[in-house]
């Protein structure tokens, strides 16, 4: 997808969809929500895809909300975030949404960090062999992997990064982390040498452990826009 445009102080049509869910609740519907404090929209919207999806980034008139998974496909973000990306944002950038429970990230020191989310979708496929296997790719230094720490992030689903490699768990600042360009299990680990192996594959007798979930880290997000587009969702 591609960003067509962006709208500052935008009016919120309101999608039938949620006129429907406003009638079933016994509440005024409304088709339009002019520019204001009551706008859910906040004060710009990020467009992506084709204008009629009705799909984008925007701000908020409720901060609370944010981080949150309630959606209707858009990807709603602190208002301050909002203004921040569309001043970078520009017309025709690629836009990549991405679901993904498991993320892993490398500090400078070269210690590996993984963050787990709860799955509120039921479609993470990641197991602690496979993140494990993954990891252990980009440990530098003999630096070990430790799986324990793997399953009880996997069970736990924080959304707080764990140190997979620190001596101490809750060792050393998070600081200067970078995303590490591996996905999901079905696709090539990206080794630091540049070389890609073959997808990560569970052992036959390994059980799957509990399903991680949401967060984001994309290969390919050199933008701000992909950066921002699977962080935080939205209405």
């Amino acid at each position: 997808m591609t960003s067509p445009g962006i709208s500052r102080n935008p009016a919120w049509h309101v999608p039938r969809s949620i006129q429907q869910e406003m009638a079933r609740a016994g509440k005024t519907v409304q088709t339009v929500v002019p520019p204001g404090p009551q706008n859910p929209l906040g004060k710009v919207f990020i467009r992506f895809g084709e204008p009629g999806l009705g799909l984008g980034m925007h701000g908020t008139n409720a901060p609370g909300s944010v981080p949150g998974f309630r959606s209707h496909g858009c990807v709603r973000l602190r208002n301050e975030d909002a203004l921040d990306l569309a001043s970078r944002v520009r017309y025709g950038v690629p836009v990549s949404v991405i679901y993904q429970s498991v993320l892993l990230n490398q500090d400078a020191r070269g210690d590996v960090w993984m963050t787990a989310f709860a799955d509120r979708y039921g479609k993470t496929t990641a197991n602690a062999a496979q993140i494990r296997t993954a990891a252990e790719k980009w440990s530098s230094g003999g630096r070990e992997i430790r799986q324990q720490r793997i399953v009880e992030t996997l069970q736990a689903r924080t959304g707080k990064p764990v140190c997979l490699s620190c001596r101490d768990s809750s060792n050393g600042q998070i600081a200067g982390l970078q995303p590490l360009p591996w996905l999901r299990p079905d696709m090539p680990v990206v080794v630091p040498d540049g070389n890609e192996t073959g997808a990560v594959s569970p052992p036959p007798v390994a059980a799957p452990v509990e399903n991680a979930l949401p967060a984001f880290s994309s290969p390919a997000a050199t933008t701000p826009a992909q950066a921002s587009s699977a962080a935080e969702r939205l209405f």
